[in-house]
């Protein structure tokens, strides 16, 4: 069994400590293999955010494995997205624009779209193309993994303009080598779903996971999350860690298991709550 630690939108700049300290000690206990960050570390991309950023994540055990949200995108100065809008992220945080992490029952691939300041983006054809080939450059059995801010899809209550442009050519694109699992942020509401509800891939079911906001003060309607995905082959187990302020910590919100089918994706084995 594999574990991932499932991180996003922590905004260092506008972060809970006490929560920050809870996420650091619970991830201290369990030791996972990679940590993942998919995106926003920072509130407004200032240089003690990231700096901020860079101490956290070096005291977490584990490989880490981040990628850049919008709220990364430096609007220091008016030129500052133009110009080299990933600077500090790149000097800070994450220097490979393309990260990617790989094990014997792994892979995760970072994907960093080259303009992404604002709260949509959209993947070039080139861009999804190089992601599709490097998929392909690695052979199953192992589980294959997206991470990229911006979702590919949602639940029905949000808005198709909310989604990565493009969203379903660049699915069929991922689905075609294999790609199991995208995992995602932005939206700071953690939830997992067996298929891509909007889109119907031929051949393959891919497994949507949203991270909440770990450290944020701005939780929305779901409280500060994060998620653990555990990898026992054909199973994968999502589950979602909500803060409970009673006991000062993250305790299990949600927790749903999926056993991936030879040829066609994923189907939910348990879950719970139920």
């Amino acid at each position: 069994m594999q574990l991932i630690a499932h991180l996003s939108d922590l905004h260092f700049g506008q972060s809970n400590p006490e929560m920050t300290a809870a996420v650091h000690d619970q991830l201290e206990k369990l030791q996972p293999e990679l940590v993942v960050v998919s995106g926003d570390l920072t509130e407004r991309a200032r240089r003690g955010e990231f700096l901020q950023a860079r101490d956290f994540l070096s005291s977490l055990p584990g490989r880490k494995l981040a990628v850049s949200g919008n709220h990364d995108v430096s609007h220091w100065s008016m030129f500052g997205p133009l110009t080299n809008p990933m600077r500090r992220f790149r000097r800070w945080v994450e220097a490979d624009p393309a990260p990617c992490y790989h094990n014997a029952g792994m892979l995760v691939l970072g994907v960093n779209p080259a303009r992404h300041d604002t709260d949509q983006i959209h993947l070039t054809a080139a861009e999804a193309e190089s992601v599709r080939k490097r998929l392909c450059s690695f052979k199953e059995p192992l589980f294959k993994i997206v991470a990229i801010h911006h979702p590919f899809d949602l639940r029905e209550c949000y808005a198709q303009r909310e989604l990565v442009g493009a969203a379903r050519l660049t699915l069929e694109k991922l689905a075609s080598c294999g790609a199991d699992i995208l995992l995602t942020g932005h939206f700071h509401h953690g939830h997992a779903s067996g298929s891509v509800s909007r889109y119907q891939i031929p051949g393959r079911s891919t497994l949507v996971v949203q991270a909440g906001t770990a450290t944020s003060l701005r939780s929305g309607s779901q409280p500060n999350s994060f998620n653990l995905i555990r990898l026992e082959p054909p199973l994968i187990q999502v589950e979602v860690l909500g803060w409970d302020p009673r006991l000062a910590t993250f305790a299990t919100l949600t927790s749903n298991t999926f056993k991936r089918t030879p040829g066609s994706g994923f189907q939910m084995e348990t879950s719970f709550p139920h």
